[in-house]
């Protein structure tokens, strides 16, 4: 901006001076332009270069205000959003090591998850989607295959408290009979989903989550080790579910 500022005076000081010099030719250049500090046009190319001034002053300082605003509603927004957190649930947990040894082992093999509301803006028309899955490749699978959970509430309260909700059986769902293979990486268990949601400003939002088995067992003085764990997964394609879409008016 001041850069064209100053243009702007050069180019106005160096037209002045040559109407000054076409009115009188033979004037030499250092009294033509002597003459742009004296009356009468050393008044008007003042006060053209001071309204200039202030016109790039005036356009400077509403470029600021503008800027200021936006960075203050953006903040206010990312202030007032929900924000999601997704959890595993251990308590209750049976590890595929223990599945065979259950007296119901299907039964015993359910997989709880944990939603909370951290944010300070409440999230509206919440759906959940998740899935419990067995692959015999250690691809993660695609994120829109998730089921949906339909005992899941539709809405969740800013600084609320946590929802806890078991993900669905289906045709993949882990089985007892699959506990050797897991342990031996032969066969490959993930848990992912999606919590979609609308913001306070009528945008929908999702937020993508993933966790893969890691097995790790070993056997100390006779008796079976077991240090397996859900490992949390960040895929970089997961993340265009966590941008925000048309708006759902």
């Amino acid at each position: 901006m001041r850069k064209a500022f100053g243009m702007v005076v050069l180019m106005l000081a160096l037209t002045a001076l040559s109407a000054v010099r076409q009115r009188n030719p033979s004037q030499p250049r250092i009294e033509a332009l002597y003459s742009l500090l004296q009356w009468p046009d050393g008044i008007t190319a003042l006060a053209i270069i001071l309204t200039l001034g202030a016109i790039v002053w005036q356009s400077d300082e509403t470029r600021r205000s503008a800027r200021s605003a936006e960075e203050g509603m953006r903040y206010l927004v990312a202030k007032e959003q929900p924000r999601l957190a997704v959890n595993f649930v251990w308590d209750g947990f049976i590890p595929p090591s223990g599945w065979e040894a259950e007296e119901y082992p299907e039964l015993a093999i359910n997989f709880t998850l944990s939603v909370v509301n951290q944010g300070l803006g409440n999230a509206y028309d919440v759906r959940a989607y998740a899935s419990a899955v067995v692959l015999k490749r250690a691809d993660h699978p695609r994120l829109e295959t998730a089921a949906r959970i339909e005992s899941f509430p539709t809405f969740l309260k800013a600084e609320g408290e946590p929802v806890e909700t078991e993900i669905p059986r289906n045709q993949q769902f882990p089985r007892a009979e699959d506990a050797q293979a897991i342990s031996k990486r032969a066969l490959f268990m993930h848990l992912f989903g999606y919590i979609r949601y609308v913001d306070p400003l009528g945008y929908p939002r999702s937020h993508p989550f993933r966790w893969h088995w890691k097995p790790f067992e070993w056997y100390e003085g006779g008796q079976l080790v077991d240090e397996s764990g859900w490992i949390e997964v960040y895929l970089e394609e997961d993340q265009k579910y966590c941008a925000p879409r048309v708006r759902a008016d």
